[in-house]
């Protein structure tokens, strides 16, 4: 054998046109085909936003001839009254929007599309190319080109959306200018290939969490969008350093060629200019050639982003330094196993150990060996019908999961239920706890124990869903003692311990969740679910060996078998394919055929008497051929002979008399099946959840970095606002004397343009706070909506416990921002000193409201973050689009929207707070506050009450939502009692009343008078 100094070399696959070829027709069926719902999505809801935001301006916006002679600026070629040239400056300034709204969502929508779609694959990548499949330039290669095509199309859509929806064609005499359109579409695209690098790069960076890699890619938009020049003038940028950075940035190319697409395309003579792209400095003879700039950062930031990838890939080979030979041993230092302190531990435990009560003790002999729950004639459909009642023996060619099921259990049991993979196991266990009632036909009956309520419990496959990150496992032990506990005065610490000992994972006591191995993680979700003192007396799981070696699933079937003899639980566990000395340690053996028919139920030690009806091997005897032979039956489908042979024969069994007898004994039928579990609101628990979310938010690194990066951005995106303004343009008070004529022309355009951009500085300090904000609020409610599924199942909580503490906890997380924002934004200081104060008080209920938003789009959409992080940008910006256009003047139709805009009362009240309350002076009004039709101080107060009423309704919205969401109604009884009568009423009627009867045969009669 060779020493190998460096450890074995991994020779990674080098790049293959073949292979590119080939992953290139894979990402195409993957984009084009499979994820083709996903494409559909994103086209409608773009073109339902850019559709409503259009129909808020008028079409009359592209008619301004804003065209002056070439030679002399000044000179206007068209006679114009002072009216007639305010109103052609407000459709200039509206059209203005309305591209910068299109090209504000779409900016958002394809820097979070691609971050997803790039991100979900990396993993993927990852282990292809670790294995030897493909090179990590042809998996990043691959992706870039299929997802290039895709964006152009999104990008032909988007250009035909921005050309149509306002119908160009009226300027060049109803006829579609293809010049026109082309040049949109060129600064569309590279719009698009520019901001797909962004989206990359990021879901490289973060491809361990990309829920974050999507909320940031979201966040970091904002300053593209910031020093794009639509809202802010590269030539009205007072700070150098700020100038510095839209120069780098490059995104005002884009807009610039976007405006000289509609103003300096076949607009004005040859000896004209237009005034719009002198106002803007826009030069046309350098409009095309800046691209190269926009071109040279999406390269760039690729290069970064390929880098990043094979540097994560591991596909660079680097010669590392020698190993040395010989170890210091000197340098060895003896182990303290601190035995004082094992010792003072275990004492600790044992004097907790949990002593039953003699009603406990005397229950658990009397219930032994007697059924807890019982099932017949089970059967499940593959959909769900609220209307109807679905009867399995009357429908012809009914598509079951589960055919005919008949069983039981017992107390204090382990039971297993085999299969083969799709046969059914996951859906018994969810119908045994109480799910998918609306999928069972009308013949199915549920028998439960009349001795004691049922208290189910479900542990899911993917055990990182029970499981809190950033506590340890004695943490999460004490934070599920006090939630099922409530109200107990019990040790919740010693609690833990000693089931941690019980369970034989107590050197975990003090480590991370996520630090624990497979094993534990599952034993320890285990105990999270036993922590009550009231314990569930019936458990299911799903598959609690998958993922393990044979030692470490026998450990754990073990102490499956120990709590449930020890504690009188009856636990159901799904299991795939046992060993034999496995299959031993259960007490009953459940196993379903493929097609969802039983054919074995009883214990192990029988599989070989029962294997005798459809074989006589003599090898059947033998207990490990047994297992394996009944396993290769149950891979056979329902139709085949011999499984019909097996099911029957354990149907028969199943409800022999000595059964049934045992069955009427010990239960009693229930219509409405196994009750989910259903807790009720309790202030203890919003406060425990309160404790253990802080221990979530300080424990999980992602988390910590997450919200700092939400603190730190949403200040520094403020200060970069700030520094994109002259602070001079505060001094301008905007009042006009009421002797004057409202359409005079006297005012500066320095004057006018420093009142346009102080507005734009509020508008947008408010919508990017907003987005940010709610970008960030989705992000968390997301990552702990699989937790809560599982515990408020389990019945820990109620939704509305879960709800008001993750409420409050990331209201308070978003404290610093609502009092270092205003700050960091505030300009006003010279002229009115107490604005930032009256700015943090506003943007508190704004921020309430942008959660419940953020709450009930996560809620909506949160199973496909696609749609979830395409959602909320275009919600948003279509409330930002909404306030451009004053209230008083907007559609009939859309005043809706406008009335509860969640960003148009905290702007409307920091209006006042800079121009209104004394600003101007006697017989004078303020411009910008009556143009948007605030004429009264009083109406300050007005804006205030209404910030509170969106941040009360949105937050209801959401809450319902929520609530309706996670207690579905599937009370089974109720429901057949309110279908039977709405049969009955369809039934004709066979009440006979006297006088009103009739024969078949009329009879005509004339009577006479």
């Amino acid at each position: 054998m060779k020493y190998l100094p460096q450890g074995i070399i991994v020779d990674h696959k080098l790049f293959s046109f073949a292979d590119f070829l080939l992953q290139m027709a894979r990402m195409f069926q993957l984009i084009f085909i499979k994820q083709i719902n996903s494409r559909i999505f994103t086209i409608i809801m773009v073109t339902l936003v850019c559709f409503i935001h259009s129909n808020l301006y008028d079409q009359n916006i592209i008619e301004p001839d804003t065209c002056v002679s070439a030679i002399d600026f000044t000179k206007q070629e068209n006679n114009q009254t002072c009216k007639d040239k305010l109103e052609e400056t407000y459709k200039i300034e509206f059209y203005n929007y309305y591209q910068c709204m299109i090209i504000m969502l779409m900016g958002y929508t394809i820097s979070i599309v691609s971050s997803l779609t790039f991100g979900s694959l990396i993993k993927v990548f990852k282990n292809e190319h670790r294995n030897g499949w493909h090179s990590a330039g042809v998996s990043y290669w691959s992706v870039v080109i299929v997802r290039l095509i895709d964006f152009t199309i999104l990008a032909l859509h988007a250009t035909a959306l921005i050309y149509f929806l306002i119908d160009h064609t009226f300027i060049d005499d109803g006829y579609f200018n293809w010049y026109r359109f082309a040049n949109f579409f060129l600064f569309v695209w590279m719009f698009f290939f520019y901001i797909q690098s962004v989206g990359q790069l990021f879901s490289v960076v973060f491809s361990n969490n990309f829920e974050v890699a999507l909320a940031i890619a979201g966040i970091s938009y904002a300053p593209l969008d910031f020093n794009n020049g639509y809202f802010f003038p590269y030539n009205y940028i007072y700070n150098s350093s700020s100038k510095m950075i839209s120069d780098i940035v490059g995104t005002k190319i884009i807009r610039n060629g976007l405006i000289n697409a509609f103003y300096g395309i076949d607009q004005c003579e040859p000896n004209q200019i237009s005034s719009v792209l002198l106002d803007n400095e826009i030069n046309q003879e350098t409009v095309y050639t800046d691209l190269y700039k926009i071109l040279i950062n999406s390269i760039a930031l690729r290069i970064l982003t390929l880098f990043l990838l094979m540097t994560k890939f591991q596909s660079w080979k680097f010669p590392s330094k020698k190993l040395s030979k010989t170890s210091n041993i000197t340098e060895l230092s003896e182990i303290d196993y601190d035995n004082s302190n094992n010792k003072s531990i275990q004492t600790l435990i044992q004097s907790n150990e949990r002593i039953k009560l003699e009603d406990e003790t005397e229950f658990e002999k009397f219930s032994k060996n007697k059924i807890i729950i019982a099932w017949r004639s089970l059967s499940l459909f593959n959909s769900g019908s609220y209307l109807e009642l679905r009867s399995a023996l009357k429908l012809e060619e009914p598509k079951y999961i589960l055919r005919n099921l008949n069983g039981q259990f017992r107390f204090g049991t382990l039971n297993a239920l085999m299969g083969t993979s799709g046969a059914g196991k996951t859906s018994l266990l969810k119908v045994l706890n109480g799910r998918d009632k609306t999928r069972l036909s009308s013949e199915t009956k549920f028998y439960l124990s009349k001795f004691t309520p049922l208290r189910t419990c479900y542990i899911t496959q993917e055990i990182s869903s029970h499981l809190t990150p950033g506590l340890t496992a004695q943490q999460s032990l004490i934070y599920a003692s006090k939630l099922k506990n409530l109200g107990e005065s019990i040790d919740h610490k010693n609690n833990a311990l000693s089931m941690l000992k019980e369970l034989e994972i107590i050197d975990t006591a003090d480590t991370l969740v996520d630090k624990c191995s497979g094993g534990q993680r599952k034993r320890l979700a285990l105990a999270l679910e036993l922590m009550s003192l009231r314990m569930p007396n019936f458990i299911c799981i799903d598959e609690p060996t998958s993922g393990l070696d044979s030692n470490s699933a026998e450990v754990i079937i073990s102490c499956l078998r120990k709590m449930s003899h020890k504690h009188n639980i009856t636990i159901v566990a799904a299991i795939h394919q046992p060993n034999t000395e496995m299959l031993m340690f259960f007490d009953q053996i459940y196993i379903l055929s493929r097609g969802g028919v039983c054919i074995f139920s009883g214990p192990p030690s029988q599989i070989s008497d029962h294997l005798h009806q459809v074989s006589t091997d003599h090898d059947n005897n033998d207990e490990k051929f047994a297992v394996e032979e009944i396993m290769k039956y149950s891979s056979l489908n329902h139709s085949d002979p011999q499984i019909k042979t097996l099911s029957d024969s354990t149907n028969q069994s199943t409800i022999s008399n000595e059964l049934e007898d045992h069955l009427m004994t010990d239960t009693q039928y229930v219509l409405d099946g196994p009750h989910a579990n259903r807790t009720r609101f309790s202030l203890r628990s919003v406060v425990i959840l309160i404790q253990r979310q802080f221990y979530f938010y300080i424990g999980n690194l992602m988390s910590r970095f997450f919200i700092l990066w939400f603190i730190c951005f949403s200040v520094v995106n403020g200060f970069i606002l700030k520094n994109l303004t002259n602070p001079n343009m505060i001094f301008l008070s905007g009042c006009m004397s009421l002797d004057e004529d409202l359409s005079n022309c006297n005012r500066s355009e320095d004057e006018r343009t420093n009142l346009l951009l102080n507005c734009h500085y509020i508008h947008h300090c408010q919508d990017s706070l907003g987005i940010i904000a709610c970008i960030f609020f989705v992000a968390m409610f997301v990552s702990q909506r699989k937790l809560f599924k599982i515990e408020h199942r389990n019945g820990w909580y109620s939704s509305g416990a879960f709800y008001l503490s993750k409420a409050v906890c990331e209201m308070l997380i978003a404290l610093p921002v609502i009092v270092l924002f205003p700050i960091a934004v505030d300009i006003y200081y010279p002229i009115r000193s107490y604005v930032w104060y009256y700015m943090i008080m506003i943007i508190i209920l704004p921020m309430i409201a942008f959660q419940g938003v953020s709450y009930a789009l996560s809620i909506l959409f949160g199973s496909n973050p696609l749609n979830l992080y395409i959602s909320i940008p275009a919600l948003l910006l279509l409330s930002i689009s909404s306030i451009m256009t004053p209230h008083g003047i907007s559609h009939y139709a859309f005043k809706l929207i406008t009335t509860f805009n969640i960003f148009r009362y905290q702007i409307e009240a920091i209006y006042f707070l800079v121009y209104g309350f004394g600003r101007c002076g006697h017989r004078e009004i303020q411009v910008l506050l009556y143009r948007i039709g605030l004429t009264h101080d009083e109406q300050f107060y007005h804006s205030i009450m209404m910030t509170a009423i969106n941040a009360i309704l949105y937050q209801t919205i959401a809450l319902s939502l929520f609530c309706f969401y996670h207690n579905p109604f599937q009370n089974r009884r109720k429901r057949i009692e309110r279908i039977e009568y709405r049969n009955q009423r369809k039934l004709p009627s066979n009440v006979m009343i006297p006088g009103l009867s009739c024969s078949n045969n009329f009879i005509i009669r004339q009577i006479q008078v």
